[in-house]
């Protein structure tokens, strides 16, 4: 009998040795793509558990003991996650991370520092795969949340005024927060007036120079098939070299 219960006793130690399980934790961004510099706390009260990188780069591993867990999820440019588990086996967990990156400012005259409202605002990523619009609100701010790490193109746009654009990073390494004020330049409606008056008097000695030459040598006796042609192509041509030039006056780009 008492060999029967040492060896029973034996067999209770084995089973509570096997409480070891495998706990693997998948990391990913908004979009699914993983995140290799992830950090992983697995918490019981008693030990902190550090699970490793695997292979795959989303995939972190660590032997844990049977139990409840608390589990905190962070990476570099995202927002952290924390979660109640209980560990009963092996265990796959998957957690998604927002990013918490933000760019925010406020959009206002260069000369008196007047707030500007309702303005457009854009925020393009470098490799253009992530845009973003914002409106400046009642005293003229913007903002964009839950940005990725990078570099971003910042503009703005607004007629009379010049087009404002700057390069802005949010460094995963260093704070998130970025705040940018956005200062626009009211344009020299004088100045590009001119400009203007002097650009539709150039287009239209250009016109009278090469446009009557043009219908001189394609009429003659008879109706010639080529003759409407040249004089629709010629009013599209100046019509929208016009427009273009206004357009230009309008946003202060002449």
């Amino acid at each position: 009998n008492i060999r029967i219960s040492e060896h029973h006793f034996a067999k209770l130690e084995t089973i509570d040795l096997s409480g070891n399980c495998l706990l693997s934790v998948t990391v990913t961004d908004e979009r699914g793509n993983p995140l290799p510099n992830a950090v992983i706390e697995a918490d019981n009260g008693e030990t902190v558990y550090h699970p490793a990188p695997a292979e795959t780069g989303d995939l972190y591993r660590t032997m844990v003991q049977m139990g409840k867990y608390t589990l905190h999820v962070s990476a570099p440019g995202y927002a952290p996650q924390e979660d109640s588990v209980r560990v009963n086996g092996d265990t796959t967990l998957e957690y998604q991370l927002e990013p918490a990156g933000s760019v925010s400012g406020a959009v206002m005259r260069a000369d008196n520092q007047k707030p500007l409202r309702f303005l457009p605002v854009t925020l393009v990523s470098e490799d253009g795969t992530l845009s973003y619009k914002a409106n400046s609100g009642l005293r003229g701010k913007y903002s964009f949340g839950k940005l990725p790490p990078g570099n971003y193109v910042l503009s703005c746009k607004k007629l009379t005024y010049t087009e404002w654009q700057q390069t802005v990073r949010i460094d995963p390494d260093e704070t998130v927060e970025v705040r940018q004020d956005i200062a626009m330049e009211r344009v020299n409606i004088g100045m590009a007036i001119l400009k203007f008056v002097v650009g539709v008097i150039s287009l239209v000695v250009c016109g009278f120079a090469i446009f009557p030459t043009l219908l001189e040598r394609f009429s003659g006796e008879g109706d010639n098939p080529f003759l409407w042609l040249i004089r629709v192509v010629g009013i599209i041509f100046f019509a929208g070299i016009f427009v273009l030039m206004l357009y230009m006056l309008i946003t202060g780009q002449l």
